[in-house]
């Protein structure tokens, strides 16, 4: 269900993409659709579709493009907790992101206790801490993640991995071994201390 919901959603942006450049268009007078093969054929479908969901992403208000770059560096599923603690956003205005991408169907929650967030505006429940959203297209991941340049990233994937090894220190699972693992080296570069050189080599070890 999950691969059929992402097939079809990047089709619609395909078509979509191809209306907005003329390669496809409604005739008036034959009542159908019409389309220039040679640029259909010549299309370089993976670059144009990318192109035109960053440009869907740019049409969203600031907060929420911030928001979905980040989300975006966690991964293909996301924790609502997580990118709670690594945007400076009180937490309704995060939700309210997370809801403008919902409507514009570029993510979606795993979690119907999602809805709970905006009513418990102050801290977490036990409910509402866990839950979990998934970018509706791995294109879609993929056009957000483009959209920060490479200071950025590393920068991102740093504050990732001090927020995900702060949350789970005390109960370091294989999986989340991986993850912090995963995020400390695509910053190894901005890693000074040798306290945090001594993390990652251990982190490396167990993994």
């Amino acid at each position: 269900m999950t691969k059929q919901r992402g097939t079809h959603f990047l089709l619609k942006k395909m078509l979509y993409y191809f209306h907005d450049k003329k390669y496809i268009w409604f005739d008036q007078k034959t009542g159908g659709w019409s389309w220039d093969t040679g640029k259909l054929e010549s299309a370089e479908i993976s670059d144009n579709v990318i192109d035109f969901l960053i440009s869907n992403i740019k049409s969203l208000g600031q907060n929420t493009r911030r928001m979905l770059t980040l989300a975006a560096s966690i991964g293909d599923v996301f924790e609502f907790s997580v990118l709670f603690h690594l945007i400076d956003f009180p937490k309704k205005e995060v939700f309210d992101c997370l809801w403008e991408a919902m409507v514009h169907k570029l993510i979606y929650p795993l979690d119907a206790e999602y809805k709970y967030i905006k009513l418990n505006s102050v801290g977490f429940s036990d409910s509402t801490k866990s839950v979990k959203f998934k970018f509706q297209h791995d294109k879609v991941r993929e056009a957000a993640y483009r959209m920060l340049d490479a200071e950025s990233k590393m920068n991102t994937h740093l504050s990732i991995a001090r927020a995900l090894y702060k949350n789970s220190s005390e109960n370091l699972d294989k999986e989340s071994i991986i993850e912090v693992t995963k995020h400390y080296n695509l910053a190894i570069d901005l890693i000074k201390t040798e306290e945090e050189q001594s993390v990652i080599i251990e982190l490396n070890l167990d993994f």
